[in-house]
């Protein structure tokens, strides 16, 4: 009779090991689940953010860069002595680019990384490292001649007071951005 109540007590003891174990298991699976519901919070604010952000800086330059270029008739269309670029060209391929840029950016944010460590491996990505490359390389190249056109070659005092500040503020904002962006570089170089 004795061997019969140690195996009755054994087997309540091993139904309690285990129903202690579940809440333990149960326990576990509510703290992931929880760390879960908070990185995906996480990783949908930095998104947001990471679009407002870039709605803040990209956005109001492709759009007014395209208006003035399409809309403006005071000195927009004026030639640049010899070369065949003018201001509207100029303008219009600045506030497309800033468009496209922003898009990229948009869908790129929207569709991508799950976690916020992505961002790591698509900026060491070589793709992205060659596409940015060629980015700011033709963004300097656009900027310098943008500047050229606007104060060397074309008598920009033809132009309407707005569209003037416009292209003044765009070329000096772009400047600085560019070395600020420089001297970024080279930061992260060291």
């Amino acid at each position: 009779m004795a061997d019969y109540n140690r195996v009755f007590t054994d087997l309540e003891n091993q139904e309690k090991k285990e129903e202690f174990l579940n809440e333990v298991l149960n326990g576990i699976k509510d703290i992931q689940k929880r760390n879960r519901q908070e990185q995906a919070k996480m990783v949908c604010l930095f998104k947001f953010s990471l679009v407002f952000v870039c709605s803040i800086l990209l956005l109001p330059f492709g759009i007014t860069s395209t208006y003035y270029a399409f809309t403006d008739n005071s000195c927009v269309n004026l030639h640049a002595g010899k070369l065949y670029v003018t201001l509207k060209d100029y303008l219009a391929v600045q506030g497309i680019m800033y468009l496209i840029v922003y898009g990229f950016v948009v869908c790129s944010v929207i569709f991508s990384f799950e976690k916020i460590s992505v961002i790591e491996t698509i900026t060491e990505n070589p793709l992205f490292i060659i596409f940015n490359l060629l980015l700011k390389l033709f963004s300097s190249s656009w900027l310098i001649l943008g500047c050229v056109i606007f104060w060397g070659l074309m008598d920009n005092t033809k132009c309407d007071d707005p569209i003037y500040n416009y292209v003044y503020a765009l070329l000096i904002i772009q400047i600085v951005f560019s070395i600020l962006g420089g001297f970024n570089s080279l930061k992260n170089k060291k």
